[in-house]
């Protein structure tokens, strides 16, 4: 009787007990499991964030950098003379005058209109704005002998900084002049590679038979520089399913700076302040912001006083995407005019940079 007693009290879980306890196993189980997918989403959506905030920290740093240095010249004084040797329409291209400049499109067509070589670049966004920069982004390199005429070749000190086929600027502080490498030799023993900037040929855009000045040659006091023309906007990326930024630098292939940039959007800080003619400065104060194709010249006119030499600085806002989904559901967010519904993180940034170089050259 004892043994059968010991037995009984030995009989383990009831069924019922056993399906609570599963139950109960089972709660806190999706809980854990919840809390994990909480935290790999928390993860994620902040890793994301940070590859946003990593990305703007970037562009914003290459853009206003580039903003400040637009119009650079040197030691070049303001108004200058300079002779643009370069065959048009590149001659309307690359100058100093036009510091900053960009497009904007209408629907139909950009205004202003692209031309030069923002003619061979495909895929642009058409609902982004287009930025354009020009001037002297580098360090230059002295004349290592004068010039033995207005036309002869500049002579530098090995190694050059140019290649061939570049756009150059040379001053003395006093005039200046851009034209373009057409090849680059070397006087054996010498030390000194010699600048070539032969008129005509096959090499694009090419330099007219005008020489460098109009009067004495460049001395030993000139320097020579990368006469440079950055134009920023946004394409279709190569390295992922988005849009990205892009630059493309004078005849140079365009490199992709940033993917996951879905918008960029340009206004400019104009002084519109009443002067006495189309090279008075204002008072250097941007009092309107204005789209691209509300500035169509080159120098301020009356009565508006509205012009590209008139810009004073630069409104940049552009609307970055995450490299991957984020969130769980279809999200919908409206960015610039613009409707997002989809899983991606999107962060929208701007900033303005004040032009340091603006309307030095004015043409």
């Amino acid at each position: 009787m004892g043994s059968l007693t010991s037995l009984q009290k030995n009989n383990g879980f009831s069924l019922v007990e056993l399906l609570v306890s599963i139950v109960i196993g089972l709660f806190i189980l999706a809980g854990a499991t919840q809390i994990l997918l909480d935290g790999r989403r928390s993860y994620s959506v902040q890793e994301e964030l940070s590859y946003l905030q990593n990305n703007g920290r970037f562009i914003k740093d290459v853009l206003a950098r580039d903003i400040k240095m637009a119009g650079y010249e040197g030691c070049g004084i303001s108004n200058m003379p300079l002779v643009n040797t370069l065959r048009p329409p590149a001659n309307d291209e690359y100058k100093l005058g036009r510091a900053i400049s960009g497009s904007q499109h209408n629907g139909t067509a950009w205004e202003p209109a692209l031309a030069g070589e923002w003619t061979s670049i495909a895929g642009i966004d058409t609902n982004s704005d287009i930025l354009e920069l020009s001037g002297i982004f580098g360090a230059g390199m002295r004349l290592a002998r004068a010039m033995v005429n207005p036309s002869a070749v500049l002579k530098v000190q090995q190694p050059a900084t140019l290649q061939d086929e570049e756009i150059f600027f040379v001053t003395d502080c006093k005039r200046a002049a851009i034209a373009q490498v057409t090849n680059i030799t070397t006087t054996g023993g010498s030390g000194v590679d010699n600048l070539v900037h032969n008129p005509g040929g096959s090499t694009s855009p090419g330099n007219t038979n005008d020489p460098l000045t109009s009067g004495t040659p460049f001395g030993t006091d000139a320097s020579v520089y990368r006469f440079e023309l950055r134009r920023y906007y946004i394409a279709p990326s190569n390295i992922s399913d988005t849009q990205a930024l892009w630059r493309k630098t004078n005849l140079d292939a365009a490199n992709e700076l940033v993917s996951g940039v879905e918008s960029l959007q340009v206004q400019y800080g104009v002084d519109t302040t009443i002067g006495s003619g189309a090279d008075d400065a204002g008072d250097g104060g941007a009092n309107r912001y204005l789209e691209a194709d509300s500035i169509v010249n080159d120098v301020a006119v009356t009565p508006t006083w509205i012009g590209w030499d008139r810009v004073q600085s630069v409104k940049i806002t552009l609307v970055l995407r995450s490299d991957r989904e984020v969130h769980s559901e279809n999200t919908s967010v409206t960015l610039d005019g613009v409707a997002y519904n989809d899983r991606y993180l999107r962060q929208r940034i701007s900033f303005t940079t004040r032009v340091r170089n603006s309307g030095l050259n004015a043409p």
